[in-house]
């Protein structure tokens, strides 16, 4: 899903590997930086497969993920012992909401999340040496150098 794109539906990513990378991408705006966001954690979940069904029911806390508890203008508050699906879904609410007050500080949340780190040395194997990501599929591999290249 794309926030505000397709009226708020699944997207497939190999009919739209273009708008895919674009969002990747980011942008200046608060919708842009949080569809950055949410698209790369969506990706990383698929990529997990099985496995990330409990993943979705533990907090960003348990990766050590901390963050100061956000109150969103729906009145949900978040923190970093809400669950990964609990966060995710205050995001889906808030892009059929239309909660744009909401887009930036979901988007610093999932930034924490998502590790974004230039170096791709953050959200490692627990006992894996620096710089062996968690993710290593070649699809996002490649998508990740393709977007830090420009590629369209």
């Amino acid at each position: 899903m794309i926030g505000n794109y397709n009226a708020n539906q699944p997207v497939n990513i190999q009919t739209n590997l273009p708008k895919i990378k674009d969002v990747l991408q980011g942008g200046d705006t608060p919708l842009q930086q949080l569809n950055k966001e949410f698209v790369a954690i969506q990706m990383s979940i698929l990529l997990a497969g099985s496995s990330s069904t409990g993943g979705l029911q533990s907090s960003p806390s348990c990766y050590g993920v901390q963050f100061a508890p956000v109150l969103l203008s729906n009145g949900a508050t978040l923190t970093s012992n809400s669950t990964t699906n609990d966060i995710l879904s205050e995001v889906r609410k808030s892009f059929y909401d239309q909660r744009a007050v909401d887009f930036s500080p979901l988007a610093a949340i999932l930034a924490l999340m998502n590790g974004d780190d230039p170096s791709n040395t953050c959200n490692r194997v627990a006992g894996s040496p620096a710089g062996v990501p968690l993710i290593e599929d070649p699809v996002i591999m490649r998508l990740r150098r393709d977007v830090g290249r420009g590629v369209q």
